[in-house]
């Protein structure tokens, strides 16, 4: 998609509040659970979000009890903290696996995006999340970088098909306990630095399993530590999403970007 394309320090995949948000992604919902499963876009700080029959949408938890808030008329905001005055994409499910977006929409099609630095916007709904996003090496060899909210510990898993090792990673939100303004958090990957992963990590591995002759060997390689382009990005339940975007190797601060990349509070 953007292989042949000049690419800019900074490429926004995903806003939104664009005209079309979901113009590039393909998106699944889990059939099977009507009542559960939803991916729709909604303002973040509408207190019931309404959805098609039959679904239930959750509400994203409380950051704090009711009762330490100071006034009655702040309670709302101190209970789900500051939410945006913008529209987002909800996605909900209790089965992560077949309830997400994806870009490309084709798994034929590569994103072919150069810039190392992955950034997401994004809200915790206090249920179990995760999102992935495919590598290149230099040489064409492909993997897949995956952050799980479940996950306990970093590893690779492989398959004895053709498909791309994953690299596992734990991924953790905002600690409630320390009180946070919000649950908007934004989730920043160096994936230069991550695909360098996949060989430390899987050496680990043979190295704990040394003397098993019965471990069959992965059919497809790993990537070397060398990065070259994202393939493809795929966003799991449960969260909402405000935007994707993909910078250069320099770390871009909040002064740095675009005003709409910023995150706009609704509440005064």
């Amino acid at each position: 998609m953007f292989a042949n394309t000049i690419q800019p320090g900074i490429i926004s995949l995903f806003s939104s509040t664009g005209g079309h948000p979901l113009e590039l992604f393909a998106v699944h919902v889990d059939d099977a659970l009507p009542e559960d499963s939803a991916v729709l876009l909604l303002n973040d700080s509408e207190i019931e979000p309404k959805a098609p029959p039959p679904t239930t949408l959750i509400r994203p938890p409380a950051l704090r009890k009711a009762s330490e808030s100071p006034q009655a008329s702040s309670r709302d905001v101190l209970e789900e903290g500051y939410t945006l005055c913008h529209t987002v994409l909800h996605i909900q499910s209790p089965t992560l696996r077949t309830t997400y977006i994806r870009c490309p929409a084709s798994s034929d099609t590569d994103l072919g995006i150069r810039l190392p630095r992955m950034h997401v916007q994004v809200r915790s709904l206090g249920r179990a999340f995760s999102l992935e996003v495919g590598v290149v090496d230099v040489s064409g060899v492909h993997g897949s970088v995956r952050c799980s909210t479940f996950q306990k510990e970093p590893n690779v898993s492989t398959s004895h098909t053709k498909r791309p090792p994953v690299l596992h990673l734990p991924l953790c939100f905002l600690d409630f306990n320390k009180h946070p303004l919000t649950s908007w958090t934004t989730i920043s990957l160096d994936l230069a630095a991550l695909i360098t992963q996949f060989t430390v990590l899987s050496r680990k591995s043979s190295s704990d399993s040394e003397g098993d002759e019965n471990l069959a060997q992965p059919a497809a390689p790993f990537p070397s530590p060398q990065f070259a382009s994202v393939s493809y990005v795929k966003v799991y339940a449960n969260c909402r999403l405000r935007r994707i975007w993909f910078s250069n190797s320099r770390t871009v601060n909040s002064d740095e970007l675009p005003w709409e990349f910023k995150l706009y509070s609704s509440n005064s």
